[in-house]
This record gives structure tokens, sequence and C-alpha cells, in this order.
């Protein structure tokens, strides 16, 4: 969603982004208490976040990060130009892990595609 969340004015910004930021903003309100991987790829597999019909405009990367465990999973991008990356698996890594050799592996280690 961070391309949805810029709070610099910027004459990028249009009309659908903001709306996009709205619904995802609502999800996270609406999930605060229950939020855990599997609702944040459910959040970026939503049609509304995921433009999948046109290949311009959908992102061809997938990042999700938990900063209190320093998580991330990365989504390996479905083979296929019309599908967007969050469609595809996504792969578990564990930043401290990353860095320094230590922590945990994320949980889950990896999601499956959609």
């Amino acid at each position: 969603m961070a391309n949805h969340a810029c709070t610099i004015p910027s004459k990028n910004i249009t009309c659908h982004s903001l709306k996009r930021l709205d619904h995802g903003n609502n999800f996270l309100r609406e999930n605060f208490e229950d939020m855990n991987i599997e609702k944040a790829i459910e959040l970026v597999r939503t049609s509304r976040i995921t433009w999948r019909w046109n290949p311009a405009v959908h992102n061809r990367q997938s990042i999700i990060f938990s900063p209190a465990a320093l998580d991330f999973w990365i989504a390996i991008p479905p083979n296929s130009n019309y599908k967007p990356a969050s469609y595809g698996p996504y792969i578990g890594f564990n930043l401290q892990q990353e860095l320094y050799g230590t922590g945990n592996d994320p949980n889950p280690k990896s999601f499956p595609a959609k």
C-alpha cells in the first residue's frame, strides 16, 4: 500500500489512488485486532487494490512487512502479464536472520498463490 500512502502533496496522486488508499485504511481499521499475514495478503489481493485486467497499471511486485517481528514476505509474480504479483505465492524472510544470522523463521514461511 506504500504507493497509495503518499503524504506529500503531489500532482501524481489520482482519484483512483485515493480510493484505493481509503479502501486499504478501512480494511485495516476493520481488521485491526486480528491482522496477520493472511489478512495482509487478502488486502493486497482485493480487486479494489489489484487491477488485474491492465498489465500497464498493476505492479509486478508485492512485499508485506511485519515490523514487530521483522518478518517480510515477497511475492513471486505469476507467469502472466495479466496477473499482478500479489496473486503469486509469497516467500517469507526474517530481516534479523538475513542481516545477522539470528532471529526466527517467519510464520508461515510461505503462502500459496491465489
